[in-house]
C-alpha cells in the first residue's frame, strides 16, 4: 500500500517536471500535427488520388511514436544524472516507474491525437483542394470506431514506449542511448505502414515480411483493421490497401486477434526484459 502511495505520488511529480519542459509541447503539438497533415497532403494530392479512412486514422496517430521516443530522451537524460536514483531510493522499483511513465505517455499521446484531429479536420474543411475532409470521419465512422481508435493508438504508444526503454538499457553510456532512440525511431517509423502505406508495402513482399519484425505493425494493423471495419467486413482490407484488386498484393493480417494478441505478449515481454535489465544510471 505504501509503495502504490508512492506511485501513485510520483505521477504529478514527473508530470509538473515535465510540463515546465516547452519541447513537451512542440512533441506533443507541434510536431505530430505537422507530421500528420503533411503525410495526408503527400499521400492524397502527389502520390494517390484519394485515401481511405484506414490511412487517414494512422496518419493521426503518428504522435503516438513521437511521444514516447521524447520521453524515452527524457528518461536517457535523468540516468545520466542521480534523478532516478534518488527514485530508486525511496522503495520504487523499474516496474513502478515504467508504470507512472505509461501513464503519461498516455496522457500526452491522448493531447497528441486530438490535437492532430482538431488541425486536419479544420484544414481539410476550410481548404477544398483536398479530396476528402477529415469531417468525413466524424461524419461516416460510428464512434465505437473512434473509440477503439482511441484505445488502439494508446496501446501502440505504450508498446512503443516499452520499446525504446528497453532498447536504451544496452549501453551505459547517454549519448549511445539518444542515438539507439533515434535509430529506433526511424525503424518503428517507416517500416510499419503508417507512414508508408499498405497501398506501397503489400507489392513488395520483402519489405512486407521484414516489418513483422517490427512491434508497431502489429498495432498499426489494429489500427486499420478497426477503422476499415475489416473485423466485422472482410472487404474492409481493401480500404486498407487503397484498391479493389487485392490478387496480387501481400496481405499482413486477415484476422485481428493475430496481431492484438500479438501485441499484448510484446507488451508482456518488454515488461520482464524490463523487470530485470533495467539500468538507474549512465554516464554521460
Amino acid at each position: 500500500m505504501i509503495k502504490l502511495k508512492k506511485t501513485y505520488n510520483l505521477v504529478p511529480l514527473l508530470l509538473k517536471l515535465i510540463l515546465k519542459d516547452i519541447k513537451i509541447y512542440i512533441v506533443s503539438l507541434l510536431i505530430p500535427c505537422a507530421i500528420s497533415f503533411l503525410l495526408y497532403w503527400v499521400w492524397s494530392t502527389i502520390i494517390l488520388n484519394v485515401v481511405y479512412s484506414p490511412q487517414m486514422f494512422g496518419f493521426l496517430s503518428i504522435g503516438c511514436l513521437i511521444v514516447p521516443f521524447y520521453l524515452s530522451i527524457l528518461i536517457c537524460e535523468w540516468k545520466s544524472t542521480n534523478f532516478l536514483k534518488k527514485i530508486k531510493s525511496i522503495n520504487l522499483n523499474q516496474i513502478n516507474f515504467t508504470v507512472v511513465m505509461i501513464l503519461i505517455n498516455i496522457i500526452f499521446s491522448l493531447i497528441s491525437i486530438i490535437a492532430s484531429t482538431i488541425l486536419a479536420v479544420s484544414i481539410t474543411s476550410t481548404i477544398r483542394s483536398f479530396p476528402i475532409s477529415y469531417n468525413l470521419l466524424f461524419k461516416d465512422i460510428d464512434w465505437y470506431i473512434w473509440i477503439n481508435f482511441i484505445f488502439s493508438s494508446l496501446l501502440m504508444s505504450i508498446v512503443a514506449l516499452l520499446m525504446f526503454i528497453v532498447f536504451t538499457n544496452f549501453f551505459r553510456s547517454k549519448i549511445l542511448n539518444i542515438t539507439v532512440s533515434i535509430g529506433v525511431l526511424t525503424y518503428i517509423v517507416f517500416l510499419s505502414d503508417v507512414v508508408i502505406i499498405p497501398h506501397i508495402t503489400s507489392k513488395i513482399t520483402s519489405v512486407s515480411i521484414i516489418e513483422y519484425f517490427n512491434p508497431i505493425k502489429y498495432c498499426v494493423w489494429i489500427i486499420y483493421m478497426i477503422t476499415s471495419y475489416q473485423f466485422i467486413d472482410n472487404y474492409g482490407i481493401q480500404q486498407i490497401l487503397s484498391t479493389n484488386n487485392i490478387s496480387n498484393l501481400f496481405i499482413s493480417f486477415n484476422n485481428i486477434l493475430v496481431p492484438l494478441l500479438i501485441s499484448l505478449l510484446i507488451v508482456g515481454i518488454f515488461i520482464l526484459i524490463i523487470k530485470y535489465r533495467f539500468i538507474w544510471g549512465t554516464k554521460n
